[in-house]
């Protein structure tokens, strides 16, 4: 994709169409490039990441309701329902941490506050009938904000993700790992989503349980969840 350049087009589409599309693309485009930033080194794949995601800094705080919502399910920014916004945000995350020190200040507050912390409001008071679930849209949800608060070091992304809107417990990662739950998800989910759901699920609890009084490095939490999902997340998904 770096060949093609940065393409972020405006929202229209639903659900195969092009902007649907190349939303899903960029989002696999900038969690790879943090990733291969990683492995190499080489600074242009962490440019690459920072040119898309100065791109969507414009864009996020511009967009509504989708144009092509579905009326079953709540609307999304990007993507016609939040589900696919909540995947957004799992992929790129990961990617954006991976690079977010080699950035300027300018750049790292320009996308930490009108990409990450504008996409985790949405996802989680914007969308609170989603965001209180216990249900595989919440999860996805849940699991995208918390990973955002590790990154900005947000605790109050972390606990709402964790505990649920009210800190109750009540909803959140923590309820949906209790084992009754979690069982019943099992039985009407494809294994291959439930596999990757745990995961995300897993790499927070981790994080959390060992500093709970407040955030901590990302690092090794997304080492987990980049693992699970190799396994358990093809790209054609």
């Amino acid at each position: 994709m770096m060949e093609e350049g940065v393409v972020v087009p405006i929202p229209k589409d639903p659900g195969g169409g092009y902007t649907h599309e190349q939303h899903k693309q960029n989002y696999k485009a900038i969690y790879q490039g943090g990733r291969l930033y990683k492995l190499t080194g080489e600074q242009k794949y962490a440019d690459y990441v920072r040119d898309m995601l100065l791109v969507y800094a414009k864009l996020y705080p511009t967009l509504g309701e989708h144009p092509a919502r579905k009326d079953s399910q709540g609307s999304g920014r990007l993507f016609w329902q939040v589900l696919n916004d909540a995947m957004w945000m799992v992929d790129s995350i990961q990617g954006y941490e991976a690079i977010r020190d080699s950035l300027s200040e300018v750049d790292r507050k320009n996308i930490d506050e009108n990409v990450f912390r504008k996409a985790a409001e949405f996802l989680s008071t914007g969308s609170a009938v989603t965001f209180s679930k216990i249900h595989n849209h919440a999860t996805w949800a849940t699991a995208g904000v918390g990973m955002t608060g590790y990154v900005l070091g947000d605790k109050e992304l972390v606990d709402i993700a964790l505990l649920g809107l009210d800190k109750s417990g009540e909803t959140g990662v923590f309820a949906s790992e209790r084992p009754a739950l979690f069982a019943r998800w099992l039985l009407y989910r494809r294994a291959i989503l439930s596999a990757f759901r745990a995961k995300a699920v897993h790499c927070i609890c981790r994080s959390d349980r060992k500093k709970r009084s407040g955030t901590q490095d990302f690092r090794a939490s997304r080492r987990h969840f980049a693992q699970g999902a190799a396994h358990h997340y093809p790209a054609d998904l």
